[in-house]
């Protein structure tokens, strides 16, 4: 397979001694971000709203035409919020309200102004047909921007704003486009940044696709190729460079800075990754069961939900499809544990109107697996283990339909699916 994505020049360094044949102790990437080469299909749509009752936390747009009216999109609300507080356009409580309900510290965010949010602005001309400008300079003055027809507006536009890094502003830039598609107007971004590496005579190209402009754990794939060979990983995985594995181990949020470490002896460690071991708990179950994970599982193919009461997909998924998969593949070598983000209390309830015969752990009162050491973020996160150990599938193509398409691969021998 060729290599698919052009790269930028970029910073190999090593720490402590090579080894033989070019390898490295230590590799980090300096990236530099680039427009992608295609609109990211995963990216998560940030909705364009009208300020509100935050109205005083954003500037006055200026440059508009009569009648025209500037909409805003936040990366960093958290940061925006209290530079607000700071400014006195925020009282006390509402702030600490804020940062309460999402359990942050307000040392974390610097007081002085930072510019992370973006605008975009919609106006009519005398025909009535719908134009857009977008702040592609992050002043909010829009006489020096580009006026498109909406139905002509372009695919993606390169915006300029800041993130605030070590309580510091720091310029950046992404690409974007505003959609109509998610039920109310929205303005996706599509990030990408890219590198080159040499390791021992062969050269690598690595391009890391984030979900947003923020490249988080699980909010970013990350390529690596070379001139045979592609694969796709996420931050804290494994890759294989020749004979040799590397851990994934950091990105910096603007996706500029990756660090990779040897790791010699991935293969035995444990991990979210397709083909490694997942990571090992000790849970007591609803049922009042010690259950121990993957141990006690030996030899089964099994599946473990993170999911939650509160998530609508996940209950949808635990009253209309787990219970009969699970009858007719359970005795094939199926199990299902079910990691709850929940207390023991708030599960008594629902599981007395939705039975639930498979495993099911009250993460809450377990020690919080779901946060550490297996990061998840979002529900439902569904991981299949096979017989022996090690990860098969994961992510959504284990949802709906999906699961018994996969299960059958493993287990042709199970019931089909009565007609309707």
């Amino acid at each position: 397979m060729k290599r698919i994505f052009p790269a930028a020049m970029c910073l190999l360094a090593a720490v402590g001694p090579a080894a033989c044949g070019g390898r490295r102790q230590t590799i980090e990437l300096q990236l530099e971000k680039q427009a992608p080469m295609v609109r990211s299909l995963v990216t998560v749509p940030k909705f364009l709203k009208e300020t509100g009752p935050f109205a005083g936390l954003y500037p006055r747009a200026t440059g508009l035409p009569e009648g025209w009216k500037a909409y805003f999109v936040e990366e960093d609300f958290p940061q925006l919020l209290y530079q607000g507080f700071c400014a006195g356009e925020i009282d006390t409580a509402t702030c600490m309200r804020y940062f309460n309900a999402w359990q942050r510290d307000t040392a974390d965010y610097s007081a002085a102004p930072v510019q992370v949010y973006m605008a975009v602005a919609f106006g009519r001309d005398d025909t009535g047909a719908e134009h857009v400008m977008f702040d592609t300079d992050g002043d909010c003055d829009f006489a020096d921007e580009s006026d498109y027809l909406f139905v002509q507006r372009p695919a993606m536009v390169k915006m300029a704003y800041e993130r605030a890094v070590g309580k510091k502003a720091v310029p950046d830039v992404t690409w974007a486009a505003v959609s109509d598609r998610f039920g109310r107007r929205s303005l996706v971004m599509h990030e990408m940044t890219r590198g080159t590496f040499t390791l021992g005579r062969v050269k690598y190209a690595c391009s890391i696709i984030a979900h947003s402009v923020s490249y988080s754990r699980q909010g970013c794939k990350i390529v690596i190729a070379d001139d045979n060979v592609l694969s796709e990983h996420e931050l804290e995985e494994y890759v294989r460079l020749g004979d040799t594995w590397y851990r994934l181990d950091s990105l910096s949020p603007d996706g500029r800075f990756l660090r990779m470490t040897h790791a010699p002896d991935a293969a035995a460690r444990e991990s979210v990754q397709v083909g490694f071991r997942p990571y090992s708990f000790t849970a007591g179950d609803m049922a009042g069961r010690t259950v121990r994970f993957p141990a006690d599982f030996a030899g089964k193919y099994v599946l473990l939900d993170f999911w939650a009461v509160s998530c609508g997909p996940c209950v949808q998924e635990i009253r209309n499809s787990y219970p009969d998969v699970y009858a007719r593949f359970k005795d094939y070598g199926f199990e299902i544990v079910g990691v709850a983000d929940n207390t023991a209390a708030d599960l008594h309830g629902f599981m007395a109107e939705n039975p639930m015969p498979w495993v099911v752990i009250a993460d809450r009162d377990n020690g919080n697996v779901r946060q550490e050491p297996y990061g998840v973020t979002s529900f439902p996160t569904l991981i299949l283990i096979g017989p022996d150990g090690r990860i098969l599938e994961k992510g959504e193509n284990l949802r709906g339909k999906g699961l018994e398409l996969v299960l059958r691969r493993y287990m042709p021998g199970a019931p089909a699916e009565a007609a309707d």
